[in-house]
């Protein structure tokens, strides 16, 4: 995996994405120390075994792709969200509720 990495690294290159076949640390670490000490470049690692869960329901993959592709955009300098302020004319009204376990009986 690693050699395919190395041959794909190109100096316009932004980011690599790169699908792991299962969940082992020493992969994922291995791919984040070839792209970020050896050759510098963003990466986005993704569980194949999550994808494949999250297949099973239309909302799930929508929301893991979703988070990821977020992911991505923050990583190459965009914005995870963004707010437009003033917001509008109308009034916003922010309703905080905390439930405390040990106040409740």
């Amino acid at each position: 995996m690693l050699e395919a990495i190395k041959a794909q690294i190109d100096p316009d290159l932004q980011m690599i994405v790169v699908m792991l076949p299962s969940d082992k640390k020493d992969r994922y670490d291995a791919v984040k120390k070839q792209c970020c000490v050896e050759t510098p470049v963003a990466t986005q690692c993704v569980q194949a075994k999550k994808l494949l869960k999250a297949k099973n329901g239309r909302s799930g993959i929508m929301s893991y792709v979703s988070m990821t592709v977020i992911q991505m955009n923050c990583k190459l300098g965009g914005e995870a969200w963004a707010l437009e302020v003033p917001v509008s004319s109308s009034d916003v009204a922010i309703i905080l509720i905390v439930v405390c376990s040990a106040c409740v009986q």
